[in-house]
């Protein structure tokens, strides 16, 4: 059933809507709105059994964003388990700066493993970076640490028994995996 209020107020499935259009239902779909571009793309919204809102691609029939009842947002999860759970095989996140073809990606693998690249030539980080395992770093010889570095102090280590710290200055032949 629809009704239309004397304040312009629309309720379907409710004789007393509570915004422009307020959906009501408590079976099958519940209260959902599909928007549908004719014939190419349909997509359904629509708030589930448990409460959470949810946003389902018709089309692929997949859904892919859940809204849990805690606040919670899932991509490409039903089950979010922080306040913001991307699951996906491939990049979770990419942060883009300005037209796309400048960014960084962040992707945790099977194994929960951090990958961080980007179109750039570094990563800073502008506190500590803590490690709480054995750090495994990039190796260069002093000789051919990147532009802006060499000549300045690297910090080196070895990742089987890390002696952090050692302060190497200037070019030479050492071969040394080195975090700087």
């Amino acid at each position: 059933k629809v009704r239309i209020k004397n304040d312009g107020t629309v309720g379907i499935g409710t004789t007393t809507p509570l915004a422009g259009l307020h959906l009501k239902g408590s079976t099958g779909l519940g209260a959902s709105l599909e928007i549908e571009r004719t014939s190419n793309r349909a997509w359904l919204f629509q708030v589930g059994g448990s409460g959470s809102l949810l946003f389902f691609d018709i089309t692929a029939d997949l859904e892919r964003i859940r809204i849990d009842t805690s606040g919670r947002v899932g991509i490409g999860t039903t089950g979010p388990d922080a306040q913001l759970d991307v699951q996906s095989a491939s990049v979770q996140l990419r942060l883009t700066y300005t037209d796309g073809s400048v960014y960084s990606s962040f992707t945790v693998d099977s194994n929960g493993d951090l990958a961080i690249s980007n179109t750039g030539t570094k990563t800073t980080f502008s506190d500590k970076v803590v490690f709480s395992d054995v750090a495994r770093l990039k190796g260069y010889t002093v000789a051919t640490l990147p532009t802006g570095v060499q000549g300045d102090t690297a910090f080196v280590t070895d990742a089987l028994a890390p002696a952090f710290l050692t302060a190497v200055v200037g070019a030479g032949a050492i071969v040394s995996p080195v975090f700087y």
